[in-house]
């Protein structure tokens, strides 16, 4: 079970790591995200999910699980909104 438990921790990682890095070569956050080491790893990326893990750890388990439905539900809720907003300014564009 650990040894689960630590290769889904690191596929999490890189999957985010690697978002940040192509979010940061599209101009979407700062570029020093798209920094790579010479394996070819996003290390700011990485270094940024390790501290928000990092912060997360004197918290409450379900202070963390009530976070994270927060942050789920804000997400859903911009999805909408950018939907809607699509809708109104594309309207000739959508049949």
């Amino acid at each position: 079970a650990g040894l689960s438990l630590m290769a889904l921790f690191f596929g999490e990682m890189s999957a985010d790591s690697l978002q940040l890095m192509g979010m940061a070569e599209l101009g979407q956050v700062p570029s020093i995200f798209a920094t790579k080491s010479r394996y070819n790893t996003p290390t700011y990326a990485i270094l940024l999910g390790m501290a928000v893990i990092l912060c997360l750890i004197p918290f409450d388990f379900q202070f963390i699980i009530e976070l994270s439905n927060v942050g789920y539900c804000f997400a859903v809720t911009m999805e909408f909104l950018a939907f809607f907003q699509l809708r109104i300014r594309k309207a000739d564009d959508i049949q």
